[in-house]
């Protein structure tokens, strides 16, 4: 099981079944984005971020790129490594 604890990039195929994020906030936050257009990321409307306390919950990944960034000592496991 892999912890990240620095940004990472994510790009899934449009066929791409949901993945689980599990957030250890260890005192700061991780805040996951998607990309809208080649310079631009936005936050989904349908989660409550950036995640400040430890969590696991289903993200739908189908045809997108997430970028997610943990800050403060936060870490997190998303896809396939929990």
């Amino acid at each position: 099981m892999t912890h990240y604890t620095d940004t990472q990039t994510f790009t899934f195929d449009r066929r791409a079944d949901d993945e689980n994020i599990t957030v250890f906030a260890n005192g700061g936050s991780v805040n996951l984005e998607v990309q809208v257009s080649p310079v631009q990321w936005v936050q989904p409307d349908n989660m409550n971020l950036p995640y400040t306390t430890d969590v696991s919950e289903m993200v739908i990944v189908a045809g997108k790129t997430i970028r997610i960034t943990p800050l403060d000592g936060a870490e997190y496991n998303f896809g396939d490594g929990i």
